[in-house]
């Protein structure tokens, strides 16, 4: 009994061990964002925040007509026309002062018109701060930004083969209206503030160069409406609901103007239907992807209506799966290195051996990898049309079943006796039987093969799978052996 209960000891302890090293693994890979984010998110309910100055002014009506500031005062700045539209082109360090005349104390959000002086050096969001009456209403006004706005370098390029290439993106001086918002992305609603009525100043300090000041309008702030309400708005206008077949068609890559460099065209060929699409040649079909990397960013489409009236809107999209496919990755791996540990002795092969971390990750990861690396081999020769990061995507989401069965025969190993060994091979057997129909599926799905092929290609890899294991398993016998021959001609030179 003694000797029994130091032997489960050991196995809690190591399992224990185990789940220590995972928790401090994801903490250690969180810590440097959740540090920050906790950073900004004390700051966000700090004294002298928006949120205090909002609570502050939580009685204080809004405004209910628009106001319009007049350019009072400038500090390192001077007059520029772009397009029909003349403003002050302010230098670092310089400012342009608007005076406001309020007809009474309300709440009203800032509208800013606004360009800049285009520099293919600079690439930086505009950087700024703005005063009202002489002092920051909160702390987020020392730190705002405007967005630079970039479009496509000339038209699609495609190589020899008919690939398109990758489009240069480049700046472009437009003027540009918006509320001021919050950078951090906490808000996504223009700041709002109080004025007094009667005269007030608001200065735009320059924390960048060349940033352009236009119009400024302070603006009632105006609720949505839902759905039905700009629907039955929109008839008492007189607008009608264009039912019939008309239909506008915009590609994504066609973008007028995007507010990062980063969000360019991309190619997609996980679907034929995407537009544009051809078998043999890559087409840039898409746009975003992990180009979205900031709160606020955006892109616009000039839109030609053949008539006036309410249109549809619909938009074409597809979820960002590659995060979702390591985190899938890590868990299935956990789970796998649990589970050695947990599972009760009578259903453990594993049990009374030492714990060895490198066979779990073989029988885990290791398989993973020989299933991905062979499926993409085989369907490469048998034309199939997914890519191999595609593969690593449906792969780790078809192992979901196989997670959810595992952790439930982790728990009912501790539960059922031997005599109940039935019901545990037949969750066993519903998680495997599971996971294969996802692999089938994604399989067939992604490389766009008929349901005989794509068996036949998964059967090409699991046997693609058993060649590779033999040829890694020969060459480490025959490596082995190499190093034990030259250890042995060592000795025998050193006796």
């Amino acid at each position: 009994m003694g000797s029994s209960a130091m032997k489960k000891k050991k196995v809690f302890l190591k399992a224990l061990s185990v789940l220590l090293a995972v928790i401090t693994a994801g903490a250690a890979l969180y810590s440097n964002g959740a540090a920050a984010e906790s950073k900004e998110g004390a700051a966000l309910f700090a004294e002298g925040s928006y949120y205090r100055y909002m609570l502050k002014n939580e009685n204080t009506v809004y405004a209910d007509g628009e106001c319009r500031g007049v350019l009072s005062a400038a500090v390192n700045a001077e007059a520029v026309t772009l397009g029909e539209n003349t403003g002050l082109s302010v230098s670092e360090g310089g400012y342009a002062e608007y005076t406001l005349d309020i007809p009474k104390t309300a709440l009203y959000y800032i509208s800013l018109k606004y360009s800049y002086l285009t520099d293919t050096s600079k690439v930086n969001e505009l950087a700024f701060s703005f005063e009202l009456n002489g002092e920051k209403p909160f702390e987020e006004a020392g730190s705002c930004t405007l967005r630079r706005v970039w479009e496509n370098d000339g038209d699609m390029k495609t190589d020899g083969l008919g690939n398109d290439l990758i489009q240069k993106q480049k700046q472009v001086a437009v003027w540009q209206e918006c509320g001021i918002t919050d950078y951090s992305g906490y808000s996504t609603s223009p700041f709002i503030v109080k004025l007094e009525s009667g005269k007030n100043v608001l200065r735009f300090n320059a924390l960048s160069d060349g940033i352009i000041f236009g119009d400024l309008r302070l603006l009632p702030p105006q609720d949505l409406k839902n759905k039905n309400e700009a629907i039955k708005n929109y008839e008492e206008q007189g607008k009608e609901i264009i039912k019939d077949d008309t239909f506008i068609y915009i590609e994504a890559e066609d973008a007028a103007y995007k507010s990062d460099r980063t969000l360019y065209p991309v190619y997609d060929r996980s679907n034929s239907a995407t537009s544009p699409n051809s078998p043999y040649a890559l087409k840039r079909n898409i746009i975003g992807g992990a180009g979205w990397s900031k709160p606020g960013m955006y892109i616009t489409y000039t839109v030609n209506a053949p008539r006036d009236g309410l249109y549809f809107l619909t938009l074409k999209y597809r979820q960002n799966t590659e995060i979702c496919a390591a985190v899938i990755l890590c868990v299935f791996t956990a789970v796998g290195i649990i589970s050695t540990q947990l599972t009760a002795f009578h259903y453990n092969p594993d049990s009374g051996r030492q714990f060895n971390i490198f066979a779990v990750l073989a029988e885990t990861l290791g398989i993973f990898l020989l299933f991905v690396i062979c499926n993409w081999a085989v369907s490469t020769l048998a034309d199939g049309k997914g890519k191999f990061g595609e593969i690593i995507i449906f792969t780790s989401y078809a192992l979901i079943p196989l997670i959810i069965t595992e952790v439930m025969l982790l728990v009912s190993s501790n539960v059922f006796s031997l005599k109940e060994q039935a019901f545990y091979g037949i969750i066993r057997s519903v998680g495997l039987i599971w996971t294969a129909v996802h692999i089938f599926v994604s399989n067939k799905e992604v490389h766009e093969y008929s349901g005989g092929k794509a068996l036949l290609v998964l059967f090409g890899s699991v046997f693609g799978m058993y060649l590779l294991i033999l040829i890694i398993t020969v060459a480490y016998s025959m490596f082995a052996q190499l190093l034990s021959f030259i250890s042995m001609v060592i000795s025998e030179i050193r006796a």
